[in-house]
């Protein structure tokens, strides 16, 4: 699961449970890196070309304000590709393909039956953005996991958070 928003979230479920690593802090999808000594990675991170950095409502923000003036932003971006603007509409297939290099190594090293997309970017985004995603992936992806992994929009819209906080709940419960 990606979860494009102002920033990136992620999870892998395996085996039906949350992966979480040696100590609990695994899964931070959105700080692996795709552009060595890239840009820098947004909030308190400090590190470079993270995808977070690449495929955010955030990022979309700053390159929206970059081609179109300060008052720009992703949700006027967003507009002005369904208007027609192919200014626009690269933006988004350009994020698009940072968001396929980051889905096609998951794919390499999870071998998911799915990768899930949600989040307000990544859903209003989603006819710009994940073509392009989906294109960069297959290419990069390896054989088989190329051919079997599909891309899906999230399903449960704005209860995903409240949802996904209450397993964590529950697992922390049963570990107890």
């Amino acid at each position: 699961m990606l979860t494009l928003g102002t920033g990136l979230g992620g999870g892998v479920i395996t085996r039906g449970e949350p992966f979480r690593g040696a100590i609990g802090g695994g899964g931070e999808l959105g700080h692996v890196v795709i552009v060595h000594d890239g840009i820098p990675c947004q909030g308190g991170c400090r590190g470079r070309g993270h995808l977070e950095a690449y495929v955010t409502g955030l990022a979309a923000t700053i390159a929206a304000q970059e081609a179109f003036g300060p008052a720009a932003d992703a949700h006027r971006l967003v507009r002005l590709a369904d208007e027609g603007d192919e200014t626009a509409r690269a933006i988004l297939a350009n994020i698009g393909g940072y968001l396929g290099s980051g889905m096609g190594s998951f794919a390499n090293i999870f071998e998911p039956e799915l990768i899930i997309i949600g989040g307000g970017f990544g859903v209003a985004s989603w006819e710009y953005v994940i073509p392009h995603a989906e294109e960069v992936m297959r290419r990069e992806a390896l054989r088989p996991m190329r051919d079997v992994v599909k891309v899906v929009r999230a399903e449960l819209g704005t209860a995903a958070g409240s949802i996904g906080a209450g397993f964590v709940g529950f697992e922390a419960l049963d570990t107890a």
